[in-house]
């Protein structure tokens, strides 16, 4: 059963968002691939402003897919532990950690028409 770590994210006050996407895809993401076990996935989802809509509570939306609960535990473990830290110390260059959602949840596909 693979599960799919959700994180919502908001940028740090004091950046724009070009900012904060930019160095979310451009340096983050790198990171997160090079240091985070066990991932199997990862999408950053970058949500867009409408005119109607106006600006989202969200600047966008992390997807990172693990194989099983297990290995998203051990991903969990490292990224809370000291290993981490480095992961967490960037999080703090471009996002508002005190704000961050998130969710671990099961894929349950209803329609898949690639």
């Amino acid at each position: 059963m693979m599960v799919k770590l959700f994180v919502m994210a908001k940028r740090k006050k004091g950046i724009s968002r070009e900012e904060c996407l930019k160095h979310w895809q451009e340096v983050h993401a790198p990171l997160i691939l090079k240091t985070l076990p066990g991932v199997k996935k990862y999408v950053q989802n970058h949500a867009l402003t409408l005119p109607v809509a106006g600006e989202p509570p969200f600047d966008g939306l992390a997807e990172l897919w693990f194989d099983d609960l297990e290995s998203w535990r051990k991903a969990a473990d490292f990224y809370m532990g000291d290993s981490g830290k480095i992961i967490r110390d960037d999080e703090e260059n471009f996002l508002d950690v005190h704000s961050h959602q998130s969710f671990v949840c099961e894929e349950i596909v209803i329609k898949d028409n690639p």
